[in-house]
């Protein structure tokens, strides 16, 4: 999966996410928040997996 700052990994029946919360993209086309995250839409949660997900985690500007 092409995401920004997100790792999964699926171990049996489980998707496990990690995000850095430390990181940080710029900011959000508003301009109101600091993009932490994204998937940049909607992509599969694996190779050869049916399910699909889209992650976007941000931050208020400072």
């Amino acid at each position: 999966m092409q995401a920004k700052n997100i790792d999964a990994e699926i171990q049996g029946s489980f998707l496990t996410i990690r995000i850095d919360l430390t990181k940080s993209f710029g900011e959000t086309k508003s301009g109101k928040y600091v993009l932490i995250a994204t998937t940049d839409g909607i992509k599969p949660v694996g190779d050869g997996r049916t399910e699909k997900m889209t992650i976007t985690v941000y931050r208020p500007k400072p």
